[in-house]
């Protein structure tokens, strides 16, 4: 049965290579996912303080958040740059599930994830959804689910607008959006920048006084974040845990 399977493999995999999807390079047949140079320039961000980090600072406003994380490192056309745009842009959507999968098993023991109750993945707006077919953070959300054992509610929040993509900016471009996005509360034109989330009816008793793990595919000035916690803040006595697949 073995040998059938390892030819039948074989078989595809010479007429449907498989390719790693941050370099596009084809798999030998015992690399799984990533190929082996990808995983060595891997960057993960490793076992840290989850509750005192830059990226949780950010959201202090928000009193209920308790905990951020994350797996890889993102930098500019870096692995994880390059698996997340490849994700999002080339319609890799199996990556996604395995990003999940692969960061739940990573940071299982971390603490990360210690009390969690429900995983709420960050929405994207239905245009966005039908255009790619999928959404990456609810591929991610899944896997993590699969890991973790925790189930996925993907219909809490809805996407009402989506603003600049911030990937792709310097260092220094993000600052600015995310002096922008302190200040949307005044400027119009400012917060057109910004995406915005609106919390469904259905979801304010369902998740009154659980813990929420919200999930996104990338952080860089945390204002997707800080929509998402604005659209969650009213619901009564929630703790939430902050995890995105990669962080700058």
């Amino acid at each position: 049965m073995n040998s059938l399977h390892s030819s039948l493999s074989a078989l595809l995999d010479f007429f449907l290579p498989r390719r790693c999807p941050s370099c596009g390079r084809e798999l030998a047949r015992r690399e799984t996912m990533l190929c082996a140079a990808c995983w060595m320039n891997l960057e993960l961000v490793g076992h840290t303080d989850w509750s005192q980090n830059q990226h949780i600072m950010a959201w202090a406003d928000y009193p209920f958040v308790c905990r951020a994380g994350a797996y890889a490192i993102y930098k500019r056309k870096n692995v994880a740059a390059r698996l997340v745009h490849n994700l999002k842009y080339r319609h890799h959507y199996p990556a996604g599930n395995w990003m999940g999968q692969l960061a739940g098993h990573a940071l299982k023991d971390s603490g990360l994830f210690d009390g969690i109750e429900v995983i709420i993945p960050i929405p994207i707006t239905f245009g966005r959804k039908m255009h790619r077919g999928f959404n990456q953070s609810h591929m991610i959300a899944l896997g993590l689910s699969e890991e973790l054992g925790i189930p996925v509610a993907a219909d809490a929040l809805r996407c009402t607008r989506h603003g600049t993509s911030h990937t792709h900016f310097s260092y220094e471009q993000r600052l600015r959006h995310l002096n922008a996005d302190l200040q949307s509360d005044t400027d119009d034109t400012i917060s057109a920048l910004i995406t915005t989330f609106g919390l469904r009816s259905h979801a304010l008793e369902r998740l009154q006084g659980r813990h929420i793990l919200l999930v996104d595919d990338v952080i860089t000035t945390g204002s997707t974040i800080r929509a998402a916690l604005h659209a969650l803040r009213d619901i009564p006595d929630i703790t939430v845990t902050v995890f995105a697949w990669s962080w700058v």
